[in-house]
């Protein structure tokens, strides 16, 4: 136990070292990351947490999740919950699904098995990322994009039906507290600020650590020479597997790599998929910093984002077989901005629609049972 310790305490003074070395790198990649936290991940997620918060405290969760559960049951082997999970991480992005499992943990909805099985399938990127940042600002067509969309979501449903093989199926009916007091609003409002402020802040502490991280490891040219290893293998496209590796810990900067460094679509595409599906160490520990609470272990975590890419990948290979493009990178200019007033309205305004499409789906539902029922 006390070799361990001491390898840990070599490791975080080596660590210290370098930073003391390379201060002024460090200094950049920090203002880097705080750029990209401030300017898109807060305006982008910051609505969609204080919405998600209000709902679940309405007991809309529960709703939305009754509905659902005779479906979730069959393809996921999981409670109605999950469904309404799965549609708010696929809308708004990394890390919801985690941030909502906790939540919904916490509130007595789902327990930590539970919450094990959900990761498999409701940690998934947002359109937002995919079509607008990645397709539409980096590789400067959101057509593109369908083919990473398409093979990360369906990747994401594949990679829950695989976890759920050999899962028991659940009673359709799911779990419901015995008792749901609706606090007043202003209270729900406080608790949904204060809650997301919080997981912000978690979140930026994260993007600035890798942003510093893997700026260094660029730097100090690590990856680079971990790249040349895969040329003893017959890959000998240094800056295909920089670009990768990158993507290990951050995928943002590692989608920028790839774009610039990789000129054929072909290839490009796949990799790009199988990055984002991954997520990097930086979501990942983001996520488990969430979850920390519900006693799931970070093998849980990691191991189905793995699968996640492996299956992306081949299925956006797939996909380029049955559509093929020819079109090459070479011409494209990576030169994207965010607009923060843009994307807070934007991200405003899929809230509000999405908080409304719930309550009226919920209502309509209600509607029809009512009506079914004999006089």
């Amino acid at each position: 136990m006390n070799i361990k310790k001491n390898i840990i305490y070599v490791l975080c003074f080596i660590a210290f070292i370098i930073l003391v070395l390379n201060t002024g790198i460090c200094l950049a990649a920090a203002k880097e990351g705080l750029s990209l936290w401030i300017n898109v991940v807060f305006p982008s997620l910051f609505p969609f947490f204080i919405a998600t918060s209000i709902l679940i405290s309405c007991g809309a969760a529960s709703a939305f999740g009754e509905m659902l559960s005779p479906v979730m049951n069959k393809l996921f082997k999981a409670s109605g919950e999950s469904g309404y999970i799965i549609a708010t991480s696929m809308l708004s992005g990394y890390p919801m699904g985690p941030r909502l499992c906790a939540q919904m943990y916490s509130k007595g909805y789902i327990d930590t098995d539970q919450v094990e099985h959900f990761l498999s399938f409701v940690n998934t990127s947002g359109p937002s990322f995919i079509i607008g940042a990645v397709a539409g600002g980096m590789l400067r067509s959101t057509q593109l994009g369908t083919y990473i969309a398409l093979s990360h979501y369906l990747g994401a449903m594949l990679t829950g039906m695989l976890f759920s093989i050999k899962r028991n199926k659940i009673k359709a009916k799911h779990y419901i507290p015995q008792q749901l007091e609706i606090p007043p609003f202003g209270k729900m409002l406080s608790e949904a600020v204060n809650n997301a402020m919080q997981t912000q802040l978690v979140i930026g502490g994260y993007i600035i650590l890798f942003s510093i991280i893997i700026n260094l490891l660029l730097q100090l040219n690590i990856l680079q020479s971990i790249s040349g290893i895969f040329a003893l293998i017959g890959i000998n496209d240094s800056e295909l597997i920089t670009s990768t590796l990158a993507g290990l810990f951050e995928i943002t900067n590692s989608c920028s790599l790839l774009v610039k460094n990789v000129k054929s679509l072909n290839t490009l595409l796949p990799i790009l998929s199988a990055v984002i599906s991954f997520s990097g160490f930086s979501i990942l520990m983001q996520s488990y910093t969430l979850i920390s609470e519900t006693g799931v272990q970070f093998k849980a975590l990691i191991f189905p984002k793995i699968v996640h890419a492996v299956i992306a990948f081949l299925l956006c290979n797939i996909a380029l077989m049955i559509f093929p493009i020819s079109l090459e990178t070479s011409n494209i200019v990576i030169n994207y901005s965010y607009s923060f007033v843009d994307i807070i309205i934007n991200s405003l305004s899929y809230s509000i629609i999405y908080v409304l499409a719930i309550f009226i789906t919920i209502i309509m539902n209600r509607i029809i049972l009512n009506n079914k029922k004999p006089d």
